[in-house]
């Protein structure tokens, strides 16, 4: 069998270049060109050494015309411009190279295409993966780094002698200055007093001091734009030695918009803060999903709970709360989750932790998200409660100063009570059933919900529903306005 070098001799290579070829890290392959109309249109390789297989990944080339075993390729930028190569080296005599991407082995491939005789040509293949992956490594690394110098939020400066040899477009933009304007400057033009460009300096020598040359420390200074207007940037400063010389390094961040925004932010929370210490009101934050309640501090003061208890459970929020008032709560938290009330307004007793009873007034509101289904799903439920025990405690104490008078009119008056006073006749009083009327005599009569369900032989619920029914009929608001319906009619 006649081997790769044998077949070199033969084909006119000395025996020399033969083995030299044979043994080379070089792919090589000798070449045949067929002419069309005196124009290159393909060629077919006579000879291709071990290399080439190992270096290009293609293997039984020798023999076959290029385009026909490459249909694949034959139309892609890449094979014209190697089409183009071949044509010249065989038209000029001068070898050229040129590097290529082949898309059928994935490999980039570095290429020297020389003439041999008229006709013939021979390609040195060699692969260049390796290196244009350094390059693209490179390459990646430039780009980002142009892009932290040159990128559009974060400025970038170099001073030596306390004048600037080098700015970023970012820097010079958020100053105001034209392109290039900074450069020979002083830095001393960007300070808004000497204290503040003495404040720098104290920073830079407290680095040098401390030997601390690997970070960047970070502070905020204001400093002057070139329009006058003033601006807190965050500065970062970096003293590095060039030769005789310390050159400062740095970068600049605008944050005039988030000190503005910090500031507002303040005044917001201080006229909030003012507006609630004035209106004594405590308010709370229920995650319903979760079920987990946030108090601000000053429930502390209105009920005497513990700093730790500020994030609670809703029912152990509830639990103080006062039997008679639990069916009231229940009822407007419901219609508020289930959307029945868009606003929530109650008045109930918490237990302190004192022991006594606290009178609140409670507002409330529930944010619902929509559901995929359509529906509104309750959120969180927010609200404010206020103190309102010095209100009760005044109602309760005009209710007894009017059942008192009430008592002194009756026994003054040996006539008795009038027709009107009777309860007969027009007396609104007929609007309630017989069991109401019960509920109304004994509640007027200073006894409490649980109180009238002993004495009617009735459920504490019962008496609550009796009650809530004939206040609204009677619109009544509270149990000092019974209590002087009841007087006006006789009842007590």
């Amino acid at each position: 069998m006649e081997s790769s070098h044998d077949r070199c001799v033969k084909d006119g290579l000395p025996a020399v270049c033969a083995t030299f070829v044979a043994e080379s890290s070089f792919g090589v392959a000798f070449c045949e060109a067929i002419h069309e109309q005196g124009v290159v249109v393909d060629f077919v390789t006579r000879y291709a050494n071990a290399a080439f297989e190992q270096q290009t990944g293609i293997s039984g080339v020798v023999g076959q015309r290029f385009l026909e075993t490459h249909r694949d390729v034959a139309d892609r930028p890449e094979t014209a411009a190697f089409f183009d190569v071949i044509r010249r080296v065989l038209a000029v005599g001068r070898a050229e190279t040129l590097e290529l991407y082949s898309p059928a082995i994935h490999q980039w491939m570095f290429l020297e295409v020389a003439r041999l005789q008229p006709g013939f040509f021979s390609c040195l293949f060699r692969s260049i993966n390796e290196r244009r992956q350094r390059e693209e490594r490179v390459r990646r690394r430039l780009s980002d780094q142009s892009f932290l110098l040159e990128g559009p939020s974060v400025g970038y400066w170099k001073v030596v002698d306390r004048t600037f040899a080098w700015t970023n477009r970012a820097f010079e933009k958020m100053l105001g200055y034209d392109v290039g304007e900074l450069v020979g400057k002083s830095s001393s033009c960007m300070h808004v007093s000497p204290e503040s460009f003495a404040e720098v300096d104290t920073r830079i020598a407290e680095i040098m001091r401390n030997g601390c040359f690997d970070v960047a420390p970070q502070f905020e200074i204001e400093l002057v734009r070139k329009d006058g207007s003033h601006g807190w940037f965050e500065v970062a400063v970096l003293p590095k030695w060039e030769k005789d010389h310390l050159a400062l390094f740095g970068s600049c961040i605008d944050r005039s918009e988030y000190r503005k925004a910090q500031l507002a932010l303040a005044e917001s929370e201080e006229r909030l803060a003012l507006a609630l210490y004035g209106s004594d009101a405590a308010f709370f934050d229920w995650d319903i999903a979760s079920s987990t309640v946030i108090l601000d501090k000053e429930w502390m003061r209105l009920i005497g709970i513990a700093p730790e208890a500020l994030v609670t459970r809703r029912e152990g929020w509830l639990q103080t709360a006062h039997p008679e008032d639990r069916a009231l709560i229940d009822d407007t938290f419901e219609g508020l989750l289930s959307g029945a009330l868009s606003a929530g307004a109650m008045e109930f007793r918490l237990q302190h932790s004192k022991g006594h009873w606290v009178w609140l007034r409670f507002r409330g509101r529930v944010v619902h998200r929509e559901s995929r289904v359509g529906a509104c799903e309750p959120l969180r439920m927010v609200g404010s409660v206020v103190d309102v025990s010095d209100r009760k405690q005044n109602e309760r104490e005009s209710e007894q100063l009017l059942r008192r008078l009430a008592q002194l009119f009756r026994a003054s008056n040996a006539a008795g009570p009038s027709a009107s006073a009777s309860g007969e006749g027009g007396s609104v009083l007929a609007l309630l059933s017989r069991r109401q009327r019960q509920v109304f005599k004994l509640i007027a009569s200073g006894l409490t919900s649980a109180e009238v369900a002993e004495k009617l032989n009735l459920s504490e619920a019962t008496v609550l529903t009796h009650r809530r029914e004939l206040m609204h009929k009677l619109n009544l608001k509270n149990v000092v306005a019974l209590t002087r319906l009841a007087i006006d009619e006789g009842e007590i």
